[in-house]
């Protein structure tokens, strides 16, 4: 063969043998080209057909999870579970998730309150203040407050030293 020709507007492919006579064939859009391309709107339904898929995610994420309140759902931003009053279920939590708050003495073992007394800091003047409440106090709701840099010696229940350096 010494020539192959292809119209691409008539959809005639021609052939030169040496040799032969020519030799062709009308192929009239039987046969689509290899490089070619059409429009959307070109072939039918298809935008129809595009329209109603729905996007590829990877499986397992948060991409493809239905809506709803069942095990593996996800619940949408008007849900009313992410704005009502609910009470909390009992539950704990360690010590170092707590930063701050108040807890009733009834939550805190005595042998946790001594841990903090070295970082426990009471001025002179702060304590000399105190005089003028002791007056006011009936005689059984009266301590005795002392104060000082050696160990406490003496003393009767209630009464409060604070050791200072």
């Amino acid at each position: 063969m010494s020539a192959l020709s292809f119209d691409d507007t008539t959809g005639l492919l021609s052939a030169t043998i040496t040799g032969a006579a020519n030799q062709s064939a009308n192929l009239d859009g039987r046969y689509t080209l290899l490089e070619h391309s059409h429009a959307i709107s070109d072939v039918v339904g298809l935008q129809t057909d595009l329209n109603g898929k729905e996007p590829t995610f990877s499986k397992n994420t948060a991409f493809n999870k239905d809506f709803g309140s069942a095990a593996g759902d996800v619940c949408q931003g008007n849900d009313s579970r992410l704005s009502d009053a609910r009470t909390p279920t009992a539950h704990n939590h360690s010590a170092s998730d707590i930063t701050s708050g108040t807890f009733a003495d009834g939550r805190i073992a005595a042998s946790n309150v001594t841990q903090h007394q070295t970082s426990l800091t009471i001025t002179e003047s702060q304590i000399s203040d105190l005089g003028s409440y002791e007056t006011t106090l009936n005689g059984d709701q009266k301590r005795k407050i002392t104060y000082g840099t050696a160990a406490p010696s003496g003393g009767v229940d209630g009464d409060i030293y604070l050791q200072h350096d």
